[in-house]
């Protein structure tokens, strides 16, 4: 029996692998696209999400970022919390929730915008996005570092009269 190869088109691999590099440093407005209740391998619960850049260059495009309930460490706490008010989830939000776990907040999170400035680490040699910081949008869109790149207010639903 012979085993079929997958054929690849080696130059659109390499052109998607540079295209795929860390974006430059600056404020980016991001929608929460995905939003899921996991656990961190160090055992830390988490919520992991998948982020949609809203305007600019890179519009569409998702960076991912994980955010981390660090129970035992107030200020990682305190960091958590400031992030999640970002995205709207503010003191009552949690204190509604009394007990419980991650699901509730990754549900809320879904479909939230935040202004969020991206930097740039290394792993393995290749830049990567990281996540600096999280702000709410307080006003227009962001869509990353140079003049004339926030657009204004993001799009209102359509309204029918009556």
């Amino acid at each position: 029996m012979t085993e079929t190869l997958n054929v690849f088109d080696f130059g659109q691999l390499l052109k998607d692998a540079k295209a795929g590099a860390a974006w430059p440093e600056g404020d980016y407005d991001f929608e929460v696209a995905e939003a899921d209740a996991v656990t961190a391998s160090t055992g830390s619960p988490m919520v992991k999400t998948k982020l949609r850049c809203l305007v600019g260059t890179y519009a569409n495009k998702t960076v991912t970022n994980n955010f981390v309930l660090s129970v035992e460490n107030p200020g990682a706490l305190a960091i958590f919390f400031k992030h999640m008010k970002a995205f709207g989830l503010d003191e009552s939000f949690f204190a509604q929730m009394g007990q419980s776990d991650l699901r509730p907040v990754a549900a809320a999170l879904r479909g939230r915008r935040a202004r969020i400035t991206l930097g740039r680490r290394m792993w393995n040699d290749v830049p990567q996005n990281q996540v600096n910081g999280v702000k709410p949008i307080t006003e227009g869109l962001a869509g990353g570092p140079g003049p004339g790149q926030g657009i204004g207010a993001p799009p209102q639903a359509a309204t029918v009269p009556p």
